[in-house]
């Protein structure tokens, strides 16, 4: 992220988003670069992660890294954080804190999701550290090859 940001970020935590999914679904300028990542709703799935504390700056500077607002929309969704730097340990307090969540735009999606999303999903493992044992798994699952499937 610094490398995007031209700066370090200070804080860091798991967070948790329910009723979303991730999909490798959204397209790039070039298909040789293989789809990137995007959120769905989905009430049966939920999305780990890292997020982020940046300054208003540091958000300006990812929006024209992420494509914002032509390759992106943003929307401010609820996600559930731990105090806690070890996602496999129970922190002392779990909290709800509104963030900034980066959509792909419908005409950057791929109804049929054939492109390889190696690349996209090797980025979303390196925060690693953050992510549990299962949902390491199930992106390395992600990143397996695949055949034409649809999305629903």
């Amino acid at each position: 992220m610094a490398t995007y940001l031209g700066s370090e970020i200070e804080e860091r935590r798991w967070g948790l988003l329910y009723g979303f999914d991730i999909l490798f679904n959204k397209k790039g300028f070039d298909r040789a670069a293989g789809s990137f990542p995007n959120i769905e709703f989905n009430p049966l799935r939920s999305v780990e992660g890292c997020v982020y504390v940046m300054t208003q700056d540091q958000l300006s500077v990812l929006d024209s890294h992420m494509g914002y607002p032509q390759h992106y929309a943003k929307a401010v969704l609820p996600v559930w954080v731990s105090n806690c730097a070890d996602p496999t340990a129970l922190g002392v307090a779990q909290y709800c804190v509104p963030a900034v969540m980066y959509i792909a735009q419908d005409e950057w999606t791929e109804e049929t999701v054939t492109t390889d999303c190696s690349y996209s999903v090797g980025q979303c493992l390196q925060g690693g550290d953050l992510l549990t044992p299962g949902y390491i798994r199930h992106l390395e699952q992600l990143q397996a090859p695949r055949v034409a499937a649809s999305v629903a």
